[in-house]
């Protein structure tokens, strides 16, 4: 993971997988190739993870655990958030 702090949008990069922009502070939104993964939010300590359809994907002691979650291809193929 790769944190670009250079910009006023930091970025971060998981991987070559999904590029993840912090929008405002503590609240990241996430894409790979185009497609809407899903946000973070950071409330105190615990950052919690919504995917593409604001699901939650559970709270994580990290923003790298819940980037690595929201990067995961796991998911359920009905949540899918391509344009049809």
């Amino acid at each position: 993971m790769m944190v670009d702090s250079s910009r006023t949008t930091v970025a971060v990069r998981h991987g070559d997988a999904s590029l993840w922009h912090e929008v405002e502070a503590g609240f990241w939104v996430g894409s790979r190739t185009g497609q809407f993964l899903g946000t973070i939010e950071r409330h105190r300590d615990r950052f919690f993870a919504r995917d593409c359809v604001g699901a939650s994907l559970g709270v994580y002691p990290s923003v790298e655990a819940a980037c690595c979650v929201l990067d995961s291809d796991r998911k359920p193929k009905e949540q899918s958030c391509r344009k049809q």
